[in-house]
């Protein structure tokens, strides 16, 4: 009798609904960020952005992305095989 596999179901899994609430531990540095960045005050950030053109992204996602990548870039296996940094 051949053996039976359990196997994915990938169509399935492209229709999962996951909530970051219930993935991110509680300790998360994300939801640190969200909440540090909730406390900031931007609105010299936002009296900049002009009228006109698409809509912009809003400062705290910015803010929010750019944290996230900073462990990454600031790691010393970063910097010894990144550009130098000035």
């Amino acid at each position: 009798m051949a053996r039976k596999f359990i196997t994915a179901d990938y169509e399935a899994t492209l229709d999962l609904e996951i909530s970051l609430r219930e993935v991110l531990p509680p300790e998360h540095l994300a939801r640190f960020l969200v909440e540090v960045i909730a406390e900031l005050d931007l609105s010299r950030i936002y009296r900049r952005y002009g009228r006109t053109g698409a809509p912009p992204y809003a400062p705290e996602m910015l803010l929010d992305c750019s944290s996230m990548t900073m462990p990454q870039a600031c790691s010393p296996r970063a910097r010894s095989s990144g550009p130098p940094m000035r």
